[in-house]
């Protein structure tokens, strides 16, 4: 689908995914495994795909000025994974981080399924996609989640969202 593509290099940043075992398996094995945290990946890719349908899930933490002095930001966003369920935006939303060790991030294993898991039990949930990598990697995954949490606050009424309210 065009509106996945722009976001496909994201699904695990920093790895080439044809020399990992998942490269080789097919639609319904990826549907029918679930081989990372009891999550299964089609289903957070579906959610993902969900939410490109119904509007915009993805917002830049940095102005493309920031990212004209530092383009290591420009690695630095969040998706938004809005739950259907009416309530939501009375609840505290989650604040999915995935991991890699600081080297790469499994946004397909440990992002999109757990936003989606999350969104079915009635709850909104942001993936945070962090700067990784590189010679000087610390403070950066810090300070993305710091700016994570002033965009939160400055999008809270169009994303439904209450500001410090999250886990």
């Amino acid at each position: 689908d065009p509106k996945m593509e722009p976001y496909a290099s994201y699904f695990v940043s920093k790895m080439d995914l044809t020399q990992h075992p998942i490269y080789q398996m097919t639609i319904e094995e990826i549907s029918e495994n679930r081989l990372f945290h009891g999550y299964s990946l089609l289903d957070g890719i579906n959610r993902l795909w969900e939410g490109l349908q119904d509007g915009r899930v993805y917002y830049p933490l940095y102005s493309e000025e920031e990212v004209k002095q530092d383009p290591k930001k420009g690695e630095a966003f969040f998706l938004y994974f809005p739950s259907m369920d009416p309530g939501a935006s009375e609840k505290p939303f989650v604040v999915v981080v995935p991991g890699g060790g600081n080297v790469q991030l499994w946004n397909m294993t440990e992002g999109f399924p757990i936003a989606g898991h999350f969104n079915k039990l009635g709850y909104h949930a942001v993936v945070l996609n962090y700067r990784v990598g590189g010679p000087a990697l610390y403070p950066a995954p810090l300070e993305d989640m710091a700016q994570l949490l002033r965009d939160i606050d400055r999008h809270q009424g169009e994303l439904g969202l209450k500001s410090g309210r999250y886990f």
